[in-house]
């Protein structure tokens, strides 16, 4: 899987193929691993809704919490790479800003999955497969509250 997610991360920034994976629904988020304090970066799918952009710790309907989302809970200052297209010309770039991550909380989550599996429905695929509440993460620049 490392070797499979570092090829899709070298694809991102170069702007290659990513193997049908859309660009438009994918970012890198860096997180700091919790225990060797060393930068991890994971390529994942997000949502945006309503101004907030979400990402969800699915591990692929696993039984337990992806690596990157433990290491989120106990370091929430993660780094977010987007990619981008700039218009008329068609290059392909990306934008890397600071966040706090921040698990969203139940009085939001049923609201939010909603939205969430309306845009990738996947989801409620991985959500059927596990007994746990499959977490939903706010990725919140410190600038915009």
């Amino acid at each position: 899987m490392r070797a499979m997610n570092q090829r899709v991360i070298e694809k991102f920034r170069t702007g290659g193929d990513m193997g049908g994976m859309p660009r438009a629904r994918m970012l890198l988020l860096t997180t700091t691993g919790r225990h060797t304090g060393q930068p991890h970066t994971t390529p994942m799918m997000f949502v945006r809704v309503d101004g907030a952009l979400l990402v969800v710790a699915s591990n692929s309907g696993a039984s337990r919490d992806p690596d990157w989302y433990c290491n989120l809970v106990a370091n929430p200052s993660v780094t977010v790479e987007i990619g981008t297209v700039e218009i008329g010309t068609g290059e392909i770039g990306s934008e890397h800003f600071a966040a706090i991550a921040r698990p969203v909380g139940a009085d939001r989550r049923s609201a939010l999955w909603q939205d969430v599996i309306g845009q990738i429905p996947m989801y409620a695929q991985h959500q059927a497969s596990t007994s746990r509440e499959i977490p939903l993460v706010e990725l919140i620049r410190p600038e915009s509250g």
